[in-house]
């Protein structure tokens, strides 16, 4: 996908009520500022990814503003200090469970000075079958979130076949179920990727 600047993706965005769009504004915020020293394995800014993960799913037509909430927000939780506290103070308990219910861990924060002193580890089979139990909405993330992940061509061989491994027992039967499109994307990555390896 195209990279996409701040204007253009708002652009996509017009013709809703002002406070729907200051939710997704306050959203592209956080997201940008919480992950602002982060990078992607292949050296890229991070927040490109909750970004695009939105736009996957608005390229579906998906443009609800929950769900593009959740996209920009869904690895808030896991990769950064934001306390609960602020998430659920501005976008509500809602959003929290979701993008919590997409974090493969929790963060343990000291009740007294509010600093990260340790992560809870989901278990992966329970961590998946929340998220299948789950509304559309974490679904649909969760998938979109994968399909974007499947760049995976400057990993090293094991890693790579666990990952696809991992996509096909746990995420395709979530896809298939949520958004078959989506779900044949995803399979066509997954194909891709194992025929480049077996070649």
């Amino acid at each position: 996908m195209v990279e996409i600047n701040r204007e253009k993706f708002f652009s996509m965005l017009a013709h809703r009520p002002t406070e729907e769009m200051e939710t997704i504004q306050d959203a592209y915020w956080l997201a940008k500022d919480g992950h602002r020293v982060q990078k992607r394995d292949d050296g890229q800014r991070y927040f490109e990814h909750p970004r695009r993960v939105a736009m996957i799913l608005m390229g579906f037509g998906r443009q609800e503003t929950s769900i593009i909430v959740t996209s920009l927000l869904h690895d808030l939780i896991e990769d950064t200090f934001v306390p609960p506290r602020i998430i659920v103070g501005r976008f509500g308990t809602t959003i929290w469970h979701n993008i919590s219910t997409l974090s493969h861990r929790i963060p343990l924060f000291d009740p007294v000075d509010g600093g990260v002193i340790g992560y809870e580890k989901k278990d992966r089979s329970e961590y998946y079958a929340s998220i299948c139990g789950s509304d559309e909405a974490v679904r649909l993330v969760k998938c979109a979130d994968r399909y974007d992940n499947l760049d995976i061509k400057h990993w090293a061989e094991p890693r790579q076949r666990h990952y696809l491994a991992e996509t096909r027992k746990y995420v395709l039967p979530i896809a298939a179920a949520t958004h078959p499109d989506l779900a044949r994307k995803i399979k066509g990555r997954v194909c891709a990727f194992e025929n480049n390896l077996d070649a």
